[in-house]
């Protein structure tokens, strides 16, 4: 089954004031391959050249180790991709209760620790705690809905606002100025799901703007968005779609 495809390039640039060496750098810019999602092509060009070693993190993650010893006075890592989008399989939507989906907690609090549990910019405050219980799901309805009316309702409940927060602020600082930008309003979805018993992580990516114009092939220039992907069936967050910020916080 056919489905959409995407060229992808992604260009990083450094420039220094005095000279450098011995740079060190990791790039997670590899497309990843799912059900909906698959590479066609990746490759990813250093300038100067350097050495470049491929593996995968713990996440499973795509990760290139680049190393340049000798001097150089800019770097700039290219990384260019052919992506094919695959029509979802509407039977995987199929929603389950929250009495049966809690029933297999402690195997997915074994399983998917990082995302059920609290972070850095994900703490489990009391105020947290407080905004979480006026939202609670209700045990008879399915999970997918409850992932959906809460985005709804913490989408109502703040305002798209730049300024109030910074990329070092958590979930709490939109609880209390009341306002954020799609980092925050992701944090803030996130931490309601986790106390929920729904696993959920923090992705940030790009939008692509236009892309049913007139002119859709030609290259564009994207400001960075976070998402809340969020467990939807029994076997996490991998298996779901992903609500973008702008969803969430511009409607």
């Amino acid at each position: 089954m056919s489905g959409m495809r995407l060229r992808i390039r992604h260009v990083t640039r450094f420039s220094y004031d005095q000279p450098a060496y011995e740079s060190h750098n990791e790039a997670r810019l590899q497309p990843s391959e799912n059900s909906t999602q698959q590479c066609l092509s990746f490759e990813l060009l250093v300038n100067p050249e350097a050495a470049i070693f491929a593996s995968r993190d713990y996440f499973g993650n795509h990760v290139h180790s680049i190393s340049l010893a000798p001097r150089h006075q800019s770097l700039t890592i290219i990384a260019e991709s052919t992506v094919e989008r695959l029509p979802a399989d509407e039977d995987s939507a199929d929603d389950v209760a929250f009495f049966d989906f809690l029933r297999e907690d402690l195997a997915r609090e074994r399983s998917m620790y990082e995302f059920l549990n609290p972070s850095r910019y994900i703490p489990f405050s009391g105020r947290l705690r407080k905004f979480f219980w006026s939202s609670r799901p209700d045990p008879a309805k399915g999970v997918a809905e409850y992932v959906m009316r809460t985005i709804k309702f913490i989408r109502d409940q703040f305002e798209y606002e730049t300024g109030t927060t910074d990329v070092h602020s958590d979930s709490d600082r939109m609880l209390t100025t009341g306002g954020g930008v799609c980092q925050d309003f992701a944090h803030l979805s996130i931490g309601v799901l986790r106390l929920a018993g729904v696993p959920a992580r923090y992705v940030s990516g790009y939008l692509a703007e236009n892309i049913a114009s007139e002119y859709p092939l030609r290259e564009q220039a994207s400001h960075a968005h976070g998402w809340r992907p969020g467990c939807q069936r029994r076997d996490g967050p991998a298996s779901t779609r992903p609500i973008d910020a702008a969803q969430i916080s511009a409607t």
